[in-house]
């Protein structure tokens, strides 16, 4: 049986073949140094880990949020600002918002 917990991957070890403990819930405890204790009924479980995942990337706060969107502009603002030419061809077609001319 395999379990996941703080983006690391679990396996419980020596239980036969795994099945006895199919969709129970375990335990488990996290001590402030980080050692983990598994339980199941009252039994601490053997354990060890399979994979280490990724580090979370950090949520970014208010004040930087707001430093990376006045960069952005900023960035936005220096950039020349392009113009179609008069003789482009998406000018030649009237714009869906212009009204129709009038017809004589």
């Amino acid at each position: 049986m395999s379990f996941q917990f703080h983006n690391r991957l679990y396996q419980l070890r020596g239980y036969g073949r795994g099945y006895r403990l199919r969709g129970a819930r375990i335990t488990v405890c996290e001590a402030f140094d980080g050692t983990l204790t598994l339980l199941h009924q009252g039994k601490v479980l053997d354990y060890s880990i399979l994979q280490e995942g990724e580090r979370p990337i950090p949520l970014d706060d208010e004040k930087s949020v707001h430093h990376t969107v006045d960069q952005a502009r900023i960035l936005q603002a220096q950039r020349p600002q392009w113009k179609p030419a008069p003789d482009h061809p998406w000018r030649r077609y009237p714009s869906p918002t212009s009204s129709p001319e009038p017809s004589p």
